[in-house]
């Protein structure tokens, strides 16, 4: 018996040590598996110590029994108390989404704009259209902190760019972008990111300053992503509670109270009725 107890708990806490390889929790929490990995952190943690507990050596055998028993669940209390601790290190993102050219931008710029007339600094950046002769040429990088503005992408070849779909990204644009959101993380309540696409999705973009901003910093994120990447885009970063905003249904007025709310960490504002399901 001693010697199976033996294996499983040396079983249990190799698994338990390669749970918390890097690669493996990037793996699972990109495929939308956060939950599972959560759970499997948390019962092959415990696991190890409850069998050592139950498994007593000598003395009688029901005292022996019933204070390893208190002890193992005392043990896993503490270890739940850990995980529940850890969770709410990570980032609540509230992702304002739509359809193609519907306004997502000019939502989450109003949305801003009331968060600032409540005290609350915003930071990060929005990016708006540029238009010729009715026609859509690119986008611009507008710094919410400031107004600093600088071209990200347009349909203009560029062989310095980094072509995606039909637009040329200008690498200058993204480290500045990069260094918004470095700003944003030490001197922001709320940190805008607009938009997260299918070059985020792909490792590119502001992949890399995501990563940084879910692992390093707790303050709230306002994603602008379209309704047709929101699923994805919830599940690719390590993130916590994820509430969405549809700009079809939600106003600005009740997205600024919400993540005002957040924001300030205020339990007596009253949370208003938000869309909150995922888009199928």
């Amino acid at each position: 018996m001693n010697a199976r107890a033996v294996a499983m708990i040396t079983g249990f806490t190799a698994v338990s040590t390669e749970l918390k390889n890097p690669v493996i929790k990037s793996v699972l929490y990109n495929q939308g598996f956060s939950s599972l990995y959560q759970s499997l952190s948390l019962s092959f943690s415990a696991l190890p110590y409850l069998v050592s507990a139950l498994n007593p050596r000598g003395g009688n055998g029901n005292a022996m029994g019933r204070k390893s028993l208190n002890s193992a669940f005392s043990h896993a209390l503490v270890l739940y108390d850990t995980f529940e601790k850890e969770l709410e290190k990570r980032p609540s993102v509230f992702i304002i989404t739509g359809e193609v050219h519907q306004g997502k931008t000019t939502f989450a710029g109003k949305v801003a704009g009331l968060l600032r007339e409540k005290g609350i600094k915003t930071g990060g950046f929005l990016a708006t259209a540029i238009n010729e002769n009715d026609e859509r040429t690119g986008f611009n990088l507008v710094n919410l902190s400031n107004g600093f503005t600088i071209q990200i992408c347009s349909i203009n070849p560029d062989e310095n760019a980094i072509r995606h779909g039909h637009y040329y990204f200008n690498p200058e644009a993204i480290k500045k972008g990069e260094e918004i959101l470095g700003t944003a993380a030490e001197e922001s309540d709320v940190i805008f990111i607009d938009e997260i696409g299918p070059l985020e999705l792909n490792g590119k973009g502001w992949n890399n300053a995501l990563e940084q901003l879910c692992r390093k910093n707790v303050s709230p994120q306002v994603w602008v992503v379209r309704k047709s990447l929101v699923r994805k885009a919830s599940r690719r970063w390590h993130v916590g509670e994820v509430v969405i905003i549809d700009i079809a249904e939600d106003s600005e007025s009740e997205a600024a109270d919400l993540i005002g709310s957040k924001a300030t960490g205020s339990s007596e504002t009253k949370t208003p009725e938000i869309s909150q399901k995922l888009p199928e």
